[in-house]
């Protein structure tokens, strides 16, 4: 303390280790610590045993009043410092979530991603390059809901598991090890249920004997979870090819090790503590990332992982209310680190079954997507095998559909503003004259690219093409029960030809119909035949249909015209 010039606080060691007390008399080690310099003893478990073996080495004068009194003194000013002297009951209301805040959380993760040492790799089993090979992962005494296995479905589905209990499933050992030869690499997770040596360690007849036997062979990566010290009491597991300790069981040990395993987070942990002759002080293997995605907090790339999660979350869950989708999931990587990965919502808002025309279309708003071909053209009103009110789910696979468009376009733009070609803050009009006379003259490419140039989501180009009546007048025919959404009209024959028996004739008005009503069209275009204009589109290409679509599709340059004038007098939102 001299030396160091260090006038704080001295706490002990555990004082209940054995290592510590069991070759001294009752007492004893108590007084040695205070001797040595500690000012705190922490965790005995004979409190009267310690004051009167301290108060008997005081009337011996081992220990002087005066150094007593320093120590004393010393603790009592600490308790002011932090407030104790004015103590006010803690509320214990939120008390878990006080004391491991983020912060807690983001500190655990560097400490432990640091601290997990590889002692052995032979053969080099780890990371594990080839998802397509057979995995076996194996639990021994895991908790429920294993942080381990859930990591470890995040690089590949291609696993077998194996959930042991070392008290239930020692008769089935010898039918497991002959199981687990079929795999080219095994994951043994060896789960200890505590770290205290007065219990062993968590060490038991059962699950020694299902270490020793699945840990030596060739293909088993053994990762212990639990204290360091009980590879001492296990030397079989000394013989597994790969070895790697976490020094605790917990979730973010179970996290990092897996991630580790798996290549995404590099393995650089030394042993703090010498545990033998073959695993002195400092002993670990660095074992280098291949590439794959990390999960960790934001803060250790240099991003602030709590404020991005709020702000993320209350975007999403603001969308979700204005109904701007059911649901969905978020991911954020940043240097191949997934910061933010959460789901939130339902595959599908919460509809009837049945066609609800007035409940799902008040706004007009058309759920086609833009695509020429209907047998794919999706409508929720009319999804019969929708389940409602299914939770979005991290995995959830979802169909990626117009990506050339975005990434080509963005792609090109970034060459050529590189290279000086394009200046992304000039007016649309300056590249396209033809804009001059729009509402769109004044825009420019970095508000299109940053998504506030207010321009329509989209505009069903295909739609136009659409010949309404011929497609929906079968549609109509076939389903009575829609007719009530068709606009009538109603012709009377003049005064004349009504005296002589002339009736009044009733005719649908497709046209006004589809403007009106246009979830009657999207009924049509679902279930009947879509009926093109005439002129529109050819299955052959020639001078009038130039412009491939689709194979065996081609368009007209007539409508390809019409397209830009759609553009062109689309409306434009002004957010400034």
């Amino acid at each position: 303390k001299k030396e160091l010039g260090f006038k704080g606080l001295v706490i002990s060691d555990a004082m209940d280790m054995k290592g510590a007390i069991k070759n001294y008399p009752k007492g004893e080690a108590m007084v040695r610590a205070l001797l040595a310099g500690n000012d705190i003893l922490e965790t005995f478990m004979d409190v009267p045993e310690a004051v009167s073996a301290i108060k008997t080495a005081v009337q011996e004068g081992r220990i002087s009043m005066d150094v007593l009194n320093a120590k004393v003194l010393k603790i009592l000013k600490a308790k002011s410092f932090v407030g104790l002297d004015r103590y006010k009951p803690i509320k214990l209301e939120h008390l878990t979530k006080d004391l491991n805040d983020y912060s807690s959380e983001v500190l655990q993760f560097k400490l432990m991603s640091q601290s997990i040492t590889c002692l052995q790799n032979q053969r080099s089993l780890i990371p594990i390059r080839h998802l397509e090979e057979k995995i076996a992962f194996v639990s021994l005494d895991a908790p429920n809901n294993s942080v381990a296995l859930e990591t470890a479905m995040k690089y590949t589905k291609n696993v077998k598991i194996y959930h042991l209990n070392s008290s239930k499933d020692i008769h089935r050992l010898d039918t497991l090890v002959q199981e687990l030869k079929q795999y080219k690499k095994v994951i043994l997770n060896v789960h200890l249920s505590s770290n205290r040596p007065y219990k062993n360690y968590g060490i038991n007849d059962q699950n020694s004997k299902i270490i020793a036997t699945l840990s030596p062979m060739e293909n088993v990566v053994t990762c212990l979870f639990g204290n360091v010290y009980a590879l001492l009491k296990l030397p079989e597991i000394q013989t597994s090819p790969t070895l790697i300790t976490t020094y605790q069981d917990d979730n973010y040990a179970e996290d990092l090790c897996m991630q580790m395993v798996f290549g995404a987070i590099g393995i650089h942990g030394k042993l703090p503590v010498s545990i033998s002759e073959k695993y002195p002080y400092h002993t670990g293997l660095d074992i280098e990332p291949i590439g794959r995605l990390a999960y960790l907090p934001g803060e250790m790339v240099n991003i602030n992982g709590e404020k991005l999660a709020s702000a993320l979350d209350s975007i999403v869950l603001f969308g979700i209310k204005e109904k701007a989708y059911p649901g969905c999931v978020v991911e954020v990587v940043k240097d191949g680190v997934v910061v933010y990965q959460k789901a939130f919502g339902n595959h599908t808002y919460d509809d009837e079954i049945e066609p609800n025309f007035e409940k799902n279309h008040v706004h007009r708003v058309s759920d086609q997507m833009d695509v020429f071909d209907p047998n794919i053209v999706h409508s929720e009103v009319f999804d019969e095998s929708q389940q409602n009110g299914s939770k979005m789910q991290m995995d959830d696979l979802f169909d990626l559909a117009s990506l050339t468009k975005i990434f080509a376009s963005t792609f090109a733009l970034a060459t050529l503003e590189s290279q000086g070609k394009i200046d992304i803050d000039k007016p649309l009009s300056y590249y396209l004259p033809e804009l001059r006379q729009t509402n769109k003259s004044n825009l420019t490419l970095r508000q299109m690219l940053t998504h506030t140039a207010g321009l329509k989501a989209w505009i069903p180009f295909w739609r136009h093409a659409v010949d309404t009546v011929s497609t929906l007048k079968p549609y109509v025919d076939s389903h009575p029960d829609i007719q009530k959404y068709v606009i009538q009209k109603i012709i009377k024959p003049s005064f004349f030809k009504r005296l002589f028996g002339k009736k009044s004739q009733i005719i649908y008005d497709y046209n006004a119909t589809v403007i009106a009503y246009p979830y009657v069209l999207d009924a049509a275009l679902k279930y009947s035949k879509t009926i093109w204009k005439p002129g529109t589109f050819s299955t052959v290409q020639t001078i009038d249909f130039p412009i491939k679509i689709h194979d065996s599709l081609f368009m007209s340059q007539a409508f390809r015209d019409s397209v830009f004038v759609m553009i062109k007098s689309s409306p434009v939102a002004f957010f400034f």
